[in-house]
């Protein structure tokens, strides 16, 4: 697959926008998360510039978005995905170690209370 580079760039850019938009930060409060100037993130949404490879990556996972995301790929990861699902792993991937481990220990709590399980029309063989 070939890539023009002003394609690609244009990619990047909009991608850089739209995921600092989801997060809803201004381009102040990302360059100072990044401990960059201001002008670097202007810079990178204006397609002037590019982020390093290293910077991207940092993004990516700040983000919960993979490099292909930060590349403005669009693909789906798991095309039998839906889109809350989709979501919810992007939420889980923003996350941090501590709030990934709650989020999981708040998943096992709901799969073992019958409230929230689907009802297969089996038996669960732990009721008994």
């Amino acid at each position: 697959m070939e890539f023009k580079e002003n394609e690609l760039r244009q990619k990047i850019m909009h991608a850089l926008v739209t995921f600092r938009d989801e997060k809803g930060l201004s381009q102040e409060q990302l360059a100072d998360y990044l401990q960059l100037a201001p002008s670097t993130v202007a810079s990178w949404e204006q397609g002037k510039s590019l982020p390093k490879i290293h910077t991207l990556y940092h993004l990516s996972v700040y983000y919960g978005k993979t490099i292909a995301e930060m590349y403005g790929e669009t693909t789906p990861v798991a095309s039998d995905l839906r889109s809350d699902e989709l979501e919810l792993i992007n939420k889980y991937r923003s996350l941090n170690d501590t709030g990934r481990q709650v989020l999981k220990n708040t998943a096992e709590g709901l799969i073992h209370n019958t409230n929230y399980v689907k009802n297969t029309g089996f038996s669960d063989a732990r009721a008994g």
